[in-house]
């Protein structure tokens, strides 16, 4: 039985998270047996500094060695915000550890030349891109982000709101979607929004970066 550890920052993770996410992974794939853990402080320490700070880095540092000592052999993280604590800590584990939205942001490169990033946390949009611009540089594209941050969105979210969240991300994805090649979602809380009905592309966290675990594991 191979063991994968999931590493989350928000409070609604069984709701944005779990339920939609993770619990269909691990009916799909009963081989692996999937561990979590949750700080929802890491994401609201990063928003009230405006990045990751060491103390963080540490802490997550430390979640990723519980699960190595209960067996893990990949760790994902699923906050978008934090990613920089994960490409700081990864080279320092014996097991794989990554980020949620990797796959993502390179498929999201992939498409298209001038990308629209959607987020609705003001810290998200800016790391997602820095990821893709790591891909671009590593592929040797040319790129361009045209980014929107939906306020309040994440709040209203979080106070079980889903419907008006919803609508607010759909009217910025409509409006985005005239300016850009394709959009990427900058979190995975984002990622239930129903079809936006738009001509471009919409990449979503989530499933991808599952897929990327499992080929990991095996």
């Amino acid at each position: 039985m191979k063991k994968f550890l999931c590493i989350n920052t928000v409070n609604s993770f069984k709701e944005i998270i779990y339920d939609p996410f993770l619990a269909p992974f691990a009916e799909k794939n009963p081989d692996i047996e999937l561990i979590t853990i949750t700080d929802d402080t890491l994401l609201s320490e990063t928003r009230k500094y405006g990045g990751v700070t060491p103390a963080l880095i540490k802490r997550m540092y430390a979640y990723a060695n519980i699960g190595i000592e209960m067996g893990a052999e990949c760790i994902m993280c699923t906050c978008t915000s934090v990613n920089k604590a994960t490409e700081k800590i990864a080279p320092l584990l014996p097991v794989p550890m990554f980020n949620i939205e990797e796959p993502t942001a390179q498929a999201a490169v992939d498409c298209g030349a001038r990308i629209g990033v959607l987020g609705t946390v003001e810290s998200s949009p800016g790391a997602i891109i820095s990821v893709m611009n790591d891909y671009a540089g590593k592929i040797g594209k040319k790129v361009e982000f045209v980014t929107k941050v939906v306020e309040n969105a994440f709040e209203i979210l979080s106070a079980g709101d889903r419907a008006k969240h919803d609508e607010m991300v759909l009217s910025a994805v409509r409006e985005l979607s005239k300016e850009v090649d394709c959009i990427v979602f900058a979190q995975i809380s984002m990622s239930l929004l129903p079809d936006a009905g738009v001509d471009i592309p919409i990449f979503k966290i989530g499933n991808m970066g599952l897929e990327k675990a499992r080929e990991l594991l095996s």
